[in-house]
């Protein structure tokens, strides 16, 4: 479960909001061990420059990411995904979001290592 304190990106740049108590639509980030990093990775790297320049909740968002779902499915692939984006904000913060074929080979890349270390 997501504390109440965290707010999704496209909630905390508005200048203001009004709260519903529903849920209005979902998104399933977790269809698979490569959606679930990827959507983590891409989160991390994002959160890392807004915890960097001090913009909003981006603290408490980053910890829900790498701390909530674990149980779900894919989860830890989500959990270790937001941990890889971070890191790699640090050291390429002009890396292409965007492109899913470097993703895709950055998360082949990192299971590889996994399986090979048995980690």
């Amino acid at each position: 479960m997501v504390p109440d304190n965290v707010e999704d990106f496209s909630v905390a740049v508005c200048t203001k909001r009004i709260k519903f108590p529903v849920i209005a639509s979902e998104t399933r980030i977790n269809t698979s061990p490569l959606q679930a990093w990827i959507s983590g990775f891409r989160e991390g790297f994002k959160l890392h420059r807004r915890i960097k320049n001090g913009e909003g909740n981006a603290i408490n968002q980053y910890k829900a990411w790498t701390t909530c779902g674990k149980e779900a499915a894919h989860g830890k692939y989500a959990i270790e995904g937001t941990k890889f984006g971070y890191a790699r904000f640090g050291v390429d913060p002009y890396f292409q979001i965007n492109d899913r074929s470097a993703l895709k080979e950055i998360f082949y890349d990192w299971l590889k290592r996994l399986k090979e270390y048995d980690i």
